[in-house]
């Protein structure tokens, strides 16, 4: 419980900074842009960076509890480790090799479509970044872009595994007999 209120806690600091930070940078954007062109208007869209920074939170639950979990079914350190911090790299990394196949590095000769692959061994992918912007630029009829809910269940999938690693992980910890 501890953990999760101070990962909450940080985060909140973090989404402060970042809603900060963007609008004294969108400031700066539409300033400069008005010199050039008066009729330059780009809406901010707080609500985009707040459902990064939910998203952002959500993987970090969700890892948390397949740690956490990991850690409570072994009984010796170095097994917890291989597992908990081994889903952790391998998400980590797929997500990585995943970018190569992202059809932007494809197409300009940087990627190969099939490292797209490795998008599906990562706990990452389910933060729908796309989505969750589409539905944050809806509410901004000028912007013309459809409303797009899949970023829920997404993150959905990531709260489930986060709560049922962490129960198990719970469940687990206090049978063990700990020698103290």
């Amino acid at each position: 419980e501890m953990c999760i209120l101070q990962g909450l806690i940080m985060y909140i600091v973090i989404t402060v900074a970042a809603l900060g930070s963007e609008g004294i940078a969108h400031a700066i954007l539409v300033n400069n842009m008005r010199a050039k062109n008066p009729d330059f208007n780009e809406p901010w869209i707080p609500l985009r960076t707040l459902l990064y920074c939910i998203g952002s939170f959500v993987s970090m639950f969700g890892l948390m509890g397949i740690c956490f979990g990991a850690s409570a079914w072994f009984n010796k350190s170095k097994n917890s480790t291989a597992v908990g911090g081994g889903i952790c790299i391998i998400s980590f990394l797929a997500c990585i090799l995943g970018l190569f196949g992202n059809e932007v590095f494809v197409a300009v000769g940087v990627g190969v479509k099939g490292m797209y692959a490795f998008n599906y061994l990562s706990l990452f992918t389910l933060i729908d970044t796309s989505s969750m912007s589409d539905f944050a630029k809806s509410f901004y009829p000028e912007m013309g872009v459809d409303i797009s809910y899949t970023w829920i269940w997404k993150l959905g999938i990531l709260v489930v595994i986060g709560a049922v690693f962490a129960y198990i992980g719970a469940r687990r910890f206090v049978k063990k007999d700990l020698p103290l």
